[in-house]
């Protein structure tokens, strides 16, 4: 899969504002294989160091249930470190919903 990584590909879908122990479902069902994140936080601004700000999780449901099992879910989670712009890709192209468990004193997640 190829990306062509130009400004004028990227628009923000998603802002939101988030404290510790916060979890936020992004409202809008993705179908993007490339998305961008960035987790800023205000009170830290030692760049020099990587701060975990957020879990993000991708949702996938696929409608299959065993013995009344909950529905299964296609990923893990990833690491959204705090004041750092981050691409993930992901391999399977479907809609999915994304969800993000902060793990920071406070900040805004944008989505692009």
């Amino acid at each position: 899969m190829q990306f062509n990584f130009s400004e004028d590909n990227w628009a923000q879908v998603w802002n939101t504002s988030l404290v510790l122990g916060d979890t936020a479902t992004c409202p809008i069902l993705l179908s993007s294989p490339c998305i961008a994140l960035l987790m800023s936080a205000p009170l830290v601004n030692n760049v020099s160091e990587w701060y975990l700000g957020a879990y993000i999780q991708r949702e996938v449901f696929s409608g299959l249930t065993v013995g009344g099992s909950p529905d299964a879910r296609l990923d893990g989670s990833r690491k959204l470190y705090l004041n750092r712009l981050q691409i993930f890709t992901y391999p399977t192209i479907c809609e999915y919903s994304l969800k993000a468990n902060c793990r920071a004193y406070g900040g805004g997640v944008q989505l692009l």
